[in-house]
């Protein structure tokens, strides 16, 4: 873990937070381990809530409460002082410290924390009991549901038309997996339309198409209108706004076929199984693309190092699930992740934090052509195994309830052996 000199951290700490710790001044950092782990439910002054959860070998991880986003995140602690440090996967630095026997301070770093940093929001952090962490499990189905229920009631799901001034109209389809599709033709892909995923920022839904487009629908006060930015787009300008409603039917019923068509061959599911397997795909060189011309080329190297050629560009990457984060010695940072069948580039500025709106984002290939193979490979696999298991699922679910004494068998005692 990068951090700070422990006398540094302890002394900048009581600077940011505040207070002191008289009622465990003679703790030994074991007890102060021991204290620390814990879930933890976390309101910062700018109103973001999240729980974190530190657990036994220096691990943690959290998720946000405030937010229609179900991911976990996972990071590593170490107790320096009388303070606990949590270095985010996302890059960002966690602080948590005692004010006295009850109540407790939370510093959050958005780009990590190295001594000289102020942090980007500070809040209350609140000890529950372990019996409480069972209560945040919700079944998979159950959580759709949820979610599902709630985003119907805000009004995004559905179909969007959007006509611009032109006469030019395009069609929006929301679903409730996260994923969106258009028949919008003006990019590279034409008539073929756009793939993309949505996530929710307040009363906007934000939309990364597979392009590096980007989109968002806002709702106002009885209307809603939408934004679309074309790749390589300074995210910060505003774009054009047009006035878009919800529509039962559209008039691009060959694309809408043709899309729902796709969708069942290619599911949108993680077409990665390993952190390793992700390792070996995202390694080597990547180009950035702007109308179909390749503007940056980026190395990535095997042993961890990035470098951006013919520059004096380099850092470091991290990958996750999924995709690679890539950190820059100027303090950029930016993800490579998949959208659909294709890749991106986000681009975020030094401070700016993942789960935000990025500052740009381009198209992203490979330079070797064969691993765009391999990934629609790899999601097709994944597909398959996702509808295999969907139908154990259902052929279990439609079996009828097992006697009452046979469920209180043990498992050497069934009568034939599942596999």
């Amino acid at each position: 873990m990068r951090f700070p000199h422990q006398l540094i951290k302890s002394l900048l700490v009581l600077s940011l937070i505040g207070g002191g710790f008289p009622a465990f001044s003679q703790e030994t950092k074991e007890e102060f381990e021991a204290l620390y782990q814990a879930p933890w439910e976390i309101t910062t002054d700018s109103g973001t809530s999240l729980y974190i959860i530190v657990k036994k070998g220096g691990l943690a991880s959290f998720f946000y409460a405030d937010r229609n986003d179900n991911t976990v995140y996972n990071g590593k602690w170490e107790v320096f002082g009388d303070a606990l440090f949590i270095e985010w996967e996302t890059g960002r630095t966690d602080v948590l410290r005692a004010i006295d026997s009850s109540n407790f301070r939370i510093a959050m770093f958005n780009t990590g924390y190295t001594g000289d940093e102020q942090p980007d929001d500070v809040g209350i952090s609140k000890k529950l009991p372990e019996s409480e962490v069972g209560t945040w499990t919700v079944p998979p189905e159950e959580l759709q549901r949820m979610s599902t229920a709630r985003e119907e009631v805000e009004g995004f799901f559905g179909t969007w038309e959007v006509r611009l001034d032109d006469g030019y109209t395009y069609y929006i389809v929301i679903n409730d997996d996260r994923t969106a599709a258009s028949s919008y033709s003006r990019t590279r892909k034409g008539v073929e339309g756009l793939q993309g995923v949505w996530n929710r920022q307040g009363a906007e839904l934000h939309i990364q198409w597979d392009t590096g487009h980007y989109q968002i629908i806002r709702e106002l006060n009885n209307y809603h209108d939408t934004e679309l930015f074309a790749d390589a787009t300074d995210l910060k300008q505003e774009a054009t706004r047009i006035r878009t409603r919800r529509v039962d039917q559209m008039t691009a019923t060959k694309w809408l076929a043709a899309n729902e068509e796709e969708s069942t061959v290619i599911a949108r599911v993680n077409a990665f199984r390993s952190r390793k397997e992700v390792n070996a795909f995202f390694r080597g060189r990547w180009f950035l693309i702007v109308d179909g011309e390749p503007v940056q080329e980026i190395d990535i190297g095997r042993y961890g190092d990035i470098e951006i050629v013919d520059s004096n560009m380099k850092g470091e990457w991290r990958s996750q699930t999924d995709s690679m984060y890539l950190y820059w010695n100027d303090g950029f940072r930016a993800i490579l992740k998949p959208v659909y069948l294709s890749f991106t580039v986000s681009i975020y500025a030094p401070g700016q934090p993942f789960d935000g709106t990025p500052t740009r984002i381009y198209s992203a290939i490979p330079a070797d052509p064969e691993k765009m193979t391999i990934y629609q490979t790899l999601k097709e696999d994944a597909t398959l195994r996702l509808k295999f298991f969907r139908e154990v699922q259902e052929r279990i679910d439609a079996l009828p309830p097992e006697p009452k004494e046979r469920r209180k068998r043990k498992w050497w005692q069934v009568d034939v052996w599942p596999f």
